[in-house]
């Protein structure tokens, strides 16, 4: 019984020794990098008066006097399309934040969709009006998206090319884009007598491919 009892001791002190084979009090230092900041930048686009072109884009009257001579929509029908030749609707972007900002995408909402008295399918009406009013958004010459209401109200739509937009205190350094409506000649009867409050929203993230990307599903 001894002798195991002195095996079993030695083995616990074999252990214990080659436990502290390859332990070493090495010399150690550090340096500190100190004071370090991160300021987060702000990003923010915003829409701003351009020139004497309205807001709303779109309305069938406005209050302002000199606006509704020249702007004022009227009543829509099949084949109507605003602007014409003479007038634009000029959406004016700018960037008040700190960052690039780059605009990728427009959407839509009918905050309010009104029908006479009576009508027999107003959810039908809205519907069919959604798909038979065409918007179409140009920039420079450039046409970034064209398509039924309907579609902008489904989803975010894609411009065809992105667009960057640099932060600036300058209010005259804005992105100009250039705005169409059109009532398609396949709008029937169920949308007479109705009226829509629309609501077009430019979406806009960093100035970054990965950001848009993720975005928009890439």
């Amino acid at each position: 019984m001894r002798f195991k009892i002195s095996v079993i001791m030695l083995a616990v002190i074999a252990l214990g020794v080659l436990g502290g084979i390859g332990t070493y009090a090495w010399f150690t230092s550090s340096a500190t990098s100190e004071g370090n900041t991160f300021d987060v930048g702000e990003f923010k686009i915003e829409t701003t008066p351009y020139g004497e072109i309205p807001m709303p884009l779109f309305a069938t009257s406005y209050s302002n006097e000199n606006w509704n001579n020249k702007y004022a929509t009227g009543e829509w029908y099949p084949g109507k399309k605003v602007p014409d030749d003479e007038t634009q609707r000029t959406l004016a972007i700018k960037n008040s934040g700190s960052l690039p900002a780059r605009l990728y995408g427009i959407s839509a909402d009918i905050e309010e969709f009104i029908v006479p008295e009576g009508h027999s399918n107003p959810e039908m009406a809205q519907s069919h009006f959604a798909q038979n009013m065409i918007i179409t958004v140009n920039w420079e010459g450039t046409e970034l998206y064209s398509g039924s209401l309907q579609d902008l109200i489904n989803s975010e739509q894609s411009f065809s090319q992105y667009i960057t937009v640099q932060p600036s205190t300058d209010p005259s350094e804005v992105i100009r884009l250039d705005f169409q409506a059109e009532m398609s000649t396949e709008a029937g009867n169920i949308i007479q007598g109705t009226s829509a409050t629309v609501d077009l929203t430019i979406h806009a993230t960093q100035d970054n491919d990965n950001a848009v990307g993720y975005l928009i599903g890439e």
